[in-house]
């Protein structure tokens, strides 16, 4: 595993689950939904 020098230039898994406007993304936002968290913790 390498660490990435410049923070901002490093992708985040976090946005890559819920960021996407599809399939997926709806899965994995529902899932937390379900489990509590607000729509809050997905705004950044």
């Amino acid at each position: 595993m390498s660490i990435q020098s410049d923070p901002r230039s490093s992708r985040l898994r976090s946005r890559d689950w819920f960021g996407k406007r599809d399939r997926w993304g709806l899965g994995h936002r529902a899932w937390l939904r379900a489990e509590g968290f607000t729509e809050m913790v997905f705004g950044g």
